[in-house]
C-alpha cells in the first residue's frame, strides 16, 4: 500500500507538473532530452499504511483532485485533496462519513463527483463538490450499492455501476433510478 500511494503521488506530481514526456524518443535526439524537465514529487503521504489515494480525476492543469481514506479498518475516514496548478491541499468533505472515495469523475471545474463506501457496514455515498464545497447527493444503506465506476456527462445526468449487484442507477438530477442489467 505504502509503495502504491508513493507511485501515485509521483504519477500525479509529473502529470500536473507540466513534465509529461511525449514525443521524446530516440528520434528527438540529444538536444530534446537534455531541455526535458524533470520528475518531480509534488505530494506524498506520510508513508503510513493507513493513508492511501485510490482514485483522480481533473478537469486540467490547475484543477485535479485526489481521494481515498485516512485511518485503517472502521475507524477509516474519506478523504479528497485538490491540485489548484501549484500546491495539493486537504478540502472539507461533509460530516458523518465513513469509509473511502473510490471513484472520482467530473465534467468542469464545478462539477466533480466522489464516489466511496465503508465495506464494513456495506453503506455507499455519492458526493458533489459545486466549486465552492462537497454536498452529499445520496447514501445507500447496508449492502444496497458498493460502487466500482461511474460516468458522470453533466450535473444532472450521473450513471454509476455497482461492484455488488446487477444494477447501473442513474442521477436523472432529481433522485436515482436503479435499472438491473440482467433479463
Amino acid at each position: 500500500m505504502r509503495s502504491t500511494t508513493l507511485w501515485r503521488a509521483m504519477l500525479v506530481g509529473a502529470m500536473f507538473a507540466g513534465t509529461a514526456l511525449v514525443g521524446l524518443g530516440p528520434a528527438a535526439g540529444p538536444a530534446a532530452a537534455a531541455s526535458a524537465r524533470e520528475w518531480r514529487i509534488v505530494w506524498a503521504s506520510s508513508g503510513s499504511a493507513a493513508e492511501s489515494l485510490d482514485a483522480m480525476e481533473t478537469t486540467s492543469t490547475s484543477d485535479a483532485w485526489a481521494g481515498g481514506s485516512v485511518g485503517a479498518g472502521s475507524a477509516a475516514k474519506p478523504v479528497a485533496v485538490h491540485w489548484n496548478g501549484h500546491v495539493w491541499q486537504q478540502v472539507k468533505l461533509p460530516s458523518g462519513l465513513a469509509g473511502t472515495i473510490r471513484v472520482l469523475r467530473a465534467t468542469a471545474r464545478r462539477n466533480v463527483w466522489a464516489f466511496g463506501d465503508d465495506t464494513g457496514n456495506g453503506t455507499s455515498f455519492a458526493l458533489r463538490w459545486n466549486g465552492k464545497s462537497w454536498k452529499v447527493m445520496h447514501r445507500w444503506t447496508k449492502r444496497r450499492m458498493l460502487i466500482a465506476d461511474a460516468a458522470v456527462l453533466s450535473a444532472s445526468d450521473v450513471w454509476i455501476f455497482s461492484a455488488t449487484r446487477d444494477a447501473i442507477t442513474r442521477y436523472d438530477g432529481k433522485g436515482w433510478v436503479a435499472t438491473s442489467i440482467l433479463g
